[in-house]
């Protein structure tokens, strides 16, 4: 019930969840009255593992509920996304049953547990959400109406609330029966075999045939994972038992069985990803490995992942493993990490005096240096290791002079190896794949061997960007890159090419693999079986593992809410990434000089279908704004120090350019893929006025109006 939005605290500057009836419940007493009730039984809540409440606000007749805004994925999404391992399985009932009991101590019960109002954070933390039909044991006594009841409600079902809910009710509950802590007993009963098994404990295709299951059918006992350990096994069917009286009472009680169970256990399973394809679906335990975080920054976050990532690419099942964090010293900014051939360092991208520069880290002593220090030639973009580890290789694409240079590992003065070129990836034999613009000035990747200076084109072309999403195979028989293959004009796609022949073949075709931003990271494995990309879901950022081979077996890899630029493995799978956040904001600098003022910002730069969204203000002096809201870009329109509303309400992608008409129209990009057009609305009306279908399906990368008003102009791959 009610409508979250996230929000910031503009007076204690935190991002906070804020939490709203919708409009058409807003003046219903009862609604209101359960608001409020939500609102004081979470204050009278303080735990790790339940969503915190800062306060209760009503302005305009509208009532909100200011929370602890918890990042990560539902439970539900975590279910979907990959089986959860046992034993990861057991933390989060751990928690989840840590969680109830204190709420139970306080005489609490939730009466809505599911897997949709419980989040995991990246951190591994889950924590309890929504408590708007929690009921104080005190109000036990209330009479045994169908229409408490969470989903059965005449209400709720006008409102079309979701099945699910009703799939998570205690047998009592269903019947409209008064309901104790033994409703919620039961619901983590359900959660805990939908975490094991994938499948819910009881469904139907009506809420009639899923409450008919609850209160007559025994859950498919056979879904659970061969492993389960038969103490848990024995503690569902204590959950789930349709008489109140004969089910566990004490939701303590489990968790202490949970904590022994995890006790017993001892250690935790873990695949190598080099390991061949095995014959058992079970590894042998090995130590988890450890997770390393250099460099907690503003705008950069190197995260070194392991543990993270086992999986067989041909026949085996997917695992999902636990990883764990530690600080590592380095410059405030970096980000762009690779690996030395022994995994003892860690070169990467520091940002220094507004440039970046190849610094590398120790990672068994934690110090740090500097490798370049030139100001004068520009930005280092792309580094590689050589064979040897003895030096590395890198580029300066903006520069003076623009190439590709070398720098010893253990320091000295920089060396120009090839001058227009960069994207430098080291084969095994010393020599290196290059971007290098061809005789038509589009981007090439060629072979180059530095002692020789022989350099062969060959048949890939990609885009010039941020980052430029070209590596090569371990075996150094094969690259990836994303780009075209036919010719520049081509469409881009996900290729691997040999690059002896030049022959290339196309990588996921399912999967829908695109540049939405500046970054594409991209590294293969270092079994050279598999290449792991970024591929967006909304606002998360999906890493996952696509086979060499061509074949659709592509598996999730690990989830992560900040977009990556660069990827890294060293050889015993440990995975390397950086996090970038770059908050947006947009400046109005006073032409005598001084202090810029901040117009409007964001947390997150958005840069999908275009380049950076030009500042601009529309006649009204009001300024237009892109950022992403729900998984997609949205333009917003307001003032300085006001509120910024979307420009257009639609649930279509609202994006750059942009510009500005007489009688506060505005022009923009609408939609989507090939059916984006430019369309004009009325920034004053926040109403679509026409869509221009002449630009229909164009990738729009500039818009210009005429100074009446009356001609628009726009540039689509160099034609205006």
């Amino acid at each position: 019930m009610g409508e979250v939005y996230r929000a910031v605290d503009t007076k204690l500057r935190r991002h906070v969840a804020l939490k709203v009836l919708p409009t058409l419940l807003s003046s219903d007493p009862a609604r209101l009255a359960r608001f409020e009730r939500e609102a004081q039984f979470l204050a009278a809540l303080n735990h790790p593992n339940i969503a915190g409440i800062y306060g209760l606000e009503e302005t305009a007749g509208i009532s909100a509920l200011i929370m602890e805004l918890v990042e990560g994925l539902t439970l539900s999404e975590r279910i979907v996304l990959s089986p959860i391992q046992i034993d990861e399985v057991l933390v989060f009932a751990r928690q989840l049953a840590d969680a109830l009991e204190y709420a139970h101590e306080r005489s609490i019960i939730h009466r809505d547990l599911k897997p949709a109002n419980l989040k995991v954070r990246p951190d591994g933390t889950l924590k309890v959400l929504d408590f708007g039909l929690a009921k104080a044991l005190a109000d036990d006594a209330a009479t045994a109406n169908i229409h408490d009841s969470p989903t059965l409600t005449a209400e709720a079902t006008a409102a079309g609330v979701v099945l699910g809910t009703a799939a998570y009710m205690a047998s009592e509950q269903a019947r409209g029966k008064p309901v104790d802590r033994r409703a919620d007993i039961w619901s983590f009963g359900c959660v805990l075999f939908e975490m094991l098994s994938g499948r819910l404990a009881f469904e139907g295709e009506t809420v009639t045939d899923t409450l008919s299951a609850i209160l007559t059918k025994e859950p498919d006992w056979s879904q659970l994972p061969a492993t389960t350990p038969s103490r848990i096994r024995g503690l569902l069917r204590r959950c789930l038992q349709k008489n109140a009286r004969k089910r566990l009472q004490s939701i303590g009680d489990a968790r202490i069985e949970i904590e022994e169970c995890l006790a017993s256990e001892g250690s935790t399973d873990s695949i190598d990803l080099d390991s061949s394809n095995r014959g058992s679906q079970e590894a042998a335990p090995q130590k988890v490995r450890k997770l390393l975080l250099a460099v907690y920054l503003p705008a950069a976050v190197l995260v070194v992942m392991a543990g993270l990532v086992g999986w067989w690419l041909k026949g085996a099942r997917t695992r999902t493993f636990h990883w764990m964090g530690t600080a590592v010293p380095g410059s405030s900014i970096a980000f762009g990490p690779r690996i030395s051939p022994d995994g003892h360092m860690l070169a990467f991208q520091a940002m220094v005096g507004n440039l970046t520069q190849v610094a590398v880290v120790n990672l068994d002593s934690g110090t740090w240096a500097l490798l370049t220090h030139d100001e004068n030639r520009g930005f280092v973009n792309e580094i590689s290791w050589a064979p040897d580890g003895s030096k590395l290789y890198f580029d300066r694409m903006v520069a003076v002079p623009k190439g590709i240079y070398s720098v010893p590992a253990m320091g000295g003065a920089e060396r120009l190896v090839l001058e227009d070129a960069g994207t430098p990836e080291v084969l095994p034999d010393g020599s290196l794949i290059v971007a290098r613009n061809d005789t038509a000035s589009r981007l090439r990747i060629y072979h180059y061997w530095p002692d020789s200076q022989r350099l062969d084109p060959l048949p890939g072309w990609m885009t010039l960007d941020t980052t430029i999403p070209l590596r090569t195979f371990p075996d150094g028989k094969e690259l990836v890159f994303f780009g075209g293959i036919k010719s520049p004009e081509s469409a881009d796609y996900l290729y691997a090419m040999d690059i002896a022949s030049g022959n290339s073949r196309r990588l996921a075709p399912e999967l829908k693999v695109a540049r939405l931003g500046e970054g594409f990271p991209i590294a293969p494995t270092p079994n050279g079986r598999a290449v792991v990309i970024d591929v967006h879901s909304g606002d998360l950022h999906r890493l996952v593992a696509i086979p060499r081979d061509g074949g659709r077996s592509s598996n999730d890899v690990v989830t992560v809410t900040r977009s990556p630029w660069y990827l890294d493995f060293s050889k015993d799978g440990t995975l390397y990434t950086d996090e970038i956040d770059r908050p947006h904001e947009v400046l109005r600098l006073p032409a005598e000089g001084g202090t810029p003022e901040v117009m409007a910002s964001s947390d997150y730069l958005r840069v999908h279908q275009s380049a950076y969204m030009d500042a601009l203000q529309i006649t009204d002096g009001r300024t237009l704004f892109d950022t992403p809201l729900s998984g997609r870009g949205q333009i917003l329109l307001g003032t300085p120090g006001g509120d910024f509303l979307p420009l257009l309400e639609t649930k279509e992608e609202t994006s750059p350019p942009t510009a500005s008409l007489p009688n506060d129209e505005v022009a923009f990009v609408l939609g989507s893929g090939d059916g984006r057009t430019v369309a004009i609305a009325s920034a004053d009306q926040g109403r679509l006025l026409r869509r221009l279908q002449g630009t229909k399906g164009r990738k729009i990368e500039t818009l210009a109006a005429s100074p009446d008003g009356n001609t628009l102009y726009d540039s689509s791959e160099g034609t205006i």
